[in-house]
């Protein structure tokens, strides 16, 4: 079985748009990693009770079918996990690869405004720009390219906040998919503490 792996990140160097890239694509792997392990545990399982219950002198064909039902209720449990987790997977691994796409872009107009003069902040902030007037070619050049540096800067933390959000949207889907209704306990019940 091919193992699914999360998807290339363009490269990176600095943590302007948030979140850890690094981490995210580490946390996808981990989670895809998962998947093969859960699926091949089961269909061995599945296998050994094939055997164990397919006619085995020892087993009485009622306390056999009963078993065989039980565990095939249980592994296909399994198999939604191993499916949940990797649809968890990629879900994570896109908003890897995504925020590293708009880092690079953001690192790649970053370099090119400071080699018009433009003083980008270590965390990747544009400088402040005044819009009035100015007395020079050079200085008219750098307040260009700050004023797109500033667009750009903008741009980029507005999709990286809805990558994010939609990731987060995303993933609350799937986890509404399979989380289990609640059950209220009744006022008798030994939990709740009373008689």
């Amino acid at each position: 079985m091919t193992r699914p792996q999360p998807a290339s990140l363009a490269p990176f160097a600095q943590d302007w748009v948030g979140g850890d890239i690094g981490g995210l694509q580490a946390l996808a792997a981990e989670l895809y990693g998962f998947v093969p392990e859960i699926t091949g545990i089961t269909a061995t399982l599945n296998q050994q009770v094939d055997r164990l219950t397919g006619g085995d002198e020892g087993w009485h064909e009622p306390a056999a079918s009963a078993f065989t039902r039980a565990w095939r209720r249980d592994s296909g449990t399994a198999e939604v996990l191993a499916v949940v987790i990797g649809q968890a997977a990629g879900i994570i691994g896109a908003l890897a690869a995504e925020l590293a796409v708009i880092e690079n872009a953001l690192e790649e107009q970053a370099y090119a405004a400071s080699r018009y003069g433009v003083n980008i902040g270590t965390d990747g902030r544009p400088p402040p720009v005044s819009a009035g007037p100015v007395a020079d070619a050079t200085t008219a050049s750098k307040q260009h390219w700050a004023l797109a540096y500033r667009q750009l800067y903008g741009q980029a933390m507005a999709e990286a906040q809805q990558a994010r959000q939609q990731a987060t949207r995303r993933l609350m889907d799937l986890y509404a998919k399979v989380e289990r209704p609640r059950q209220p306990l009744a006022a008798s019940d030994p939990a709740v503490g009373r008689p």
